[in-house]
Parts: structure tokens; sequence; C-alpha cells
């Protein structure tokens, strides 16, 4: 990362850092991006923000591609037969490990510190299509290497934990806050926090741009990830030139 700034540096990009985004304004030709300190404003933006879920707060819960996960379209070779637990904090964990029953080879979800409400449908749903519910007990801390994981989860009623063996540890949590920021700003965006965009990018307002983990097309992919951001830049060359 250290290496790309240098690079971005060197070709005169002028970076501010510590400013946290706190609202939009996207009427108009002008773009405006207003922080704690200040406001930004251009002809185009582009939204690079990285995924928009929430982790849970377990211990090494962001170690992805060594056995953690977050999306389940972006990886289903890595889940293949696999035996995936899912870590639960919002309702999305149950569409997501519903999901991935059509491709791993086992499923479990824990209701993390009971924050699902799960109703009696959506309990017999899961049984139905195999899904092992685990409740009453919230997840402290992944560990080991793949292929084999160990998930240690803390019991709600008292002291006692346990560790469930994976090969594949899912963790959903809630939206990010800046989602809300998006959204107050007229984007569209997924169910899953993502901003919605077509093949070049482009969102469904004139002049916003999303790259990478933020928009609709990838998530969790870094190379994936790079290729998307190079593919908005040069749309955002063609927009400032020619489309708008």
């Amino acid at each position: 990362m250290e290496k790309i700034t240098l690079q971005a540096v060197k070709a005169g990009v002028e970076l501010r850092t510590s400013e946290e985004v706190v609202g939009l304004s996207l009427d108009g030709d002008v773009k405006v991006a207003e922080t704690k300190r200040g406001k930004h404003s251009g002809r185009a933006l582009i939204l690079a923000t990285g995924d928009n879920m929430k982790g849970i707060g377990m211990k090494w819960e962001t170690w992805i591609g060594g056995g953690v996960a977050y999306c389940a379209e972006c990886g289903v070779p890595f889940f293949k037969g696999k035996d995936v637990v899912v870590v639960g904090a919002s309702p999305e964990a149950v569409d997501e490990a519903l999901h991935l029953t059509k491709i791993a080879g086992s499923v479990r979800l824990v209701n993390h510190a009971n924050s699902i409400a799960v109703s009696e449908h959506t309990r017999k749903r899961l049984e139905r299509e195999g899904v092992r519910l685990i409740e009453d007990f919230e997840g402290k801390e992944i560990k080991g290497k793949p292929p084999s994981k160990r998930l240690v989860l803390r019991s709600l009623k008292g002291s006692v934990t346990k560790e469930l063996r994976t090969n594949i540890v899912f963790a959903v949590g809630g939206v990010k806050p800046f989602v809300s920021v998006l959204q107050k700003a007229g984007l569209k965006t997924h169910r899953l926090g993502c901003v919605v965009v077509d093949e070049f990018g482009r969102t469904n307002v004139k002049g916003v741009f999303a790259a990478g983990g933020c928009a609709s097309t990838v998530k969790d992919i870094i190379p994936a990830c790079v290729g998307d951001g190079t593919n908005v830049a040069t749309c955002v060359r063609l927009f400032l030139k020619y489309w708008g």
C-alpha cells in the first residue's frame, strides 16, 4: 500500500488523509464531498470506500483469503464442497447461509449474540435446507490456517467457550454507517450496502462512479478490485472529455 501511495503522489495525486466524509452534494455538474475539515469539489466523483459490510468484531476476522470470507458470490470455487460456518449479526446472514447451501458441503449459522430475529418460518427453511442454527453464543476469535480453521464461541449464558472446526468462517455484520450518507445523496445501493453500478462503473447519478469493494460488481477480491478501479478511471476520463 505504501508503494501504491508513493506512485500516486508521484503521478500528481493530492492526498487528504484523516478526513471523514460526512455529506455529499451531487446535484448539478459539480459534485461536492463534505468532510469535517472542509469541502472538495469536482466534475466527477469516484467512490472507492471498500466493502460496505461491517465485521462482527471477532479477532482475526479480517484475514480474508486465509479461510475467512464475506461474499458468497465472489468465492464460489473456494466454498465448493467445503464446511462453512456463517457468523451473522444481520438478517443478510440468513440469506448468505441459504445461498451457500447450493455451493458448500455443509453450512452452520451462528446467530452472533442472538442479534438476528429468526422467525419460525425462517427456522423451518434453514432446517429444510440443511443449515444448522447455533444460538446463545457469540463469535470471539478465529484460529488456525487453511484448510482447517477453528472458530471460538463464547456462551451468552456464562463464561463457557467452545470451538467449531471448519474450513471457512463467513462473517456477516451489518451495513457501515457511511451507506446512509450515500443513500441521502440519492445513490442507489444494494441490500448489502454496495453501490449499484453498470458495466462502466456509473451509478444512477450522472458524474458519480464507484469501483472496487463498494461497487455491486466485485467484492473482496484484490486483483478484481484493482482492475475495476483502472476501468472506472478510464471511463471517468471519457466522461470528462465526451460524455459530460
